[in-house]
C-alpha cells in the first residue's frame, strides 16, 4: 500500500527541507559528482538538494502520486521504481541517498542493488529525522496525537524512525557521524505545523478506517498552545554514511 498517496501534495508542501551543508559534505566526499541516486525520493526533498551539487540526480520511488509533485529541474531524472530495482547500470552511481525512507525497504534486496549500482569508493547515505520539537505545551499535544490518538495506526516500520535507524543493518563501515548535521531547523506558523501533521501516514490511515479526525479535534488546543506568530521548530537528525 502507498501510505502517502492520499496526502502527496501536503507531503510535498509541508515536510522540512534538509540543510545544504549535508549535500555539500556528500559531494565533497564523493569520488565524482556525475550521478547521485535518490532512492525513495518521494516529492524530492533530498533530490533538489542533491541537484545543486551533482550533474545528474536520478529520483526513484514506487509512489507515482509523490513523484508527480517533484518540480521539473535541469539535471533531475524521475522514474517510478522499487528500491531493489534501480534503472541504472553496474557501478553507475557516485552517491546513493535514502532520506526518511529506509525503514520501508526490503533491506537485503536493496543492499544487494546498492552493491551493484554504487561505484567503488562511492557513498551510501541514509538519514531520518525524529519527533518535532517546538515548546513544552506544543510538544505535549503532538505526543498525545502521535502516541495516544494515532498509536495503533502507525505502520510497524515507523519504530525505526523513532530509534534513529540504530537497529537497522548497514552494509558499509560508517564514517564519523559527527561530521554531519544532527538536526533540522525551521521557522513555522501554526498553519504550517498543522499541514505537517496532516502529512502523517497514521492520520490518513485512522481517517480511512474510522471516519474520525483526531487532528481536527486537537487543533484548537494546538493553536492556543502555539500562540501568535512564528515559532522555531526542530527535529533530531540521524545521518549514516558509508563508503563502498
Amino acid at each position: 500500500m502507498d501510505l502517502f498517496a492520499t496526502q502527496a501534495e501536503t507531503y510535498r508542501a509541508a515536510r522540512p527541507a534538509y540543510p545544504d551543508t549535508l549535500f555539500q559534505q556528500l559531494a565533497d566526499l564523493s569520488p565524482q559528482r556525475r550521478l547521485a541516486w535518490d532512492c525513495g525520493a518521494g516529492s524530492g526533498q533530498a533530490t533538489l538538494g542533491l541537484s545543486r551539487h551533482f550533474a545528474t540526480v536520478l529520483a526513484t520511488d514506487r509512489s507515482l502520486p509523490q513523484l508527480r509533485r517533484l518540480p521539473a529541474h535541469t539535471g533531475i531524472i524521475v522514474a517510478q521504481a522499487r528500491a531493489e530495482q534501480a534503472p541504472l547500470s553496474n557501478d553507475g552511481a557516485d552517491v546513493i541517498t535514502v532520506a526518511q525512507a529506509l525503514h520501508w525497504f526490503p533491506l537485503t534486496a536493496f543492499y544487494r542493488e546498492v552493491a551493484r549500482v554504487l561505484r567503488p569508493g562511492g557513498l551510501l547515505a541514509v538519514w531520518s529525522y525524529g519527533r518535532i520539537q517546538v515548546s513544552p505545551g506544543v510538544d505535549r499535544l503532538v505526543a498525545e496525537l502521535h502516541d495516544a490518538r494515532l498509536g495503533r495506526w502507525w505502520d510497524d516500520a515507523r519504530i525505526h524512525v523513532e530509534t534513529g535507524y540504530r537497529d537497522l543493518p548497514f552494509p558499509y563501515p560508517l564514517l564519523p557521524s559527527t561530521a554531519f548535521p544532527d538536526r533540522l531547523d525551521a521557522d513555522w506558523t501554526v498553519d504550517r505545523m498543522l499541514a505537517y501533521l496532516e502529512s502523517w501516514s497514521a492520520l490518513q490511515t485512522c481517517r480511512r478506517e474510522t471516519g474520525e479526525d483526531p487532528l481536527l479535534s486537537l487543533e484548537p488546543a494546538l493553536r492556543q498552545a502555539w500562540g501568535a506568530g512564528r515559532r522555531r521548530v526542530w527535529w533530531p537528525l540521524t545521518v549514516r554514511v558509508g563508503r563502498a
